[in-house]
């Protein structure tokens, strides 16, 4: 069981991955 501690960390860490994806994505194929 993970602490509630390490569970914000995972889940900050993956919307920050999803930023970055998102912002690639923006990079990449411009509107």
């Amino acid at each position: 069981m993970l602490s509630k501690g390490t569970q914000i960390l995972t889940l900050e860490g993956l919307r920050f991955d999803a930023n970055l994806g998102i912002l690639e994505h923006e990079i990449n194929n411009p509107q």
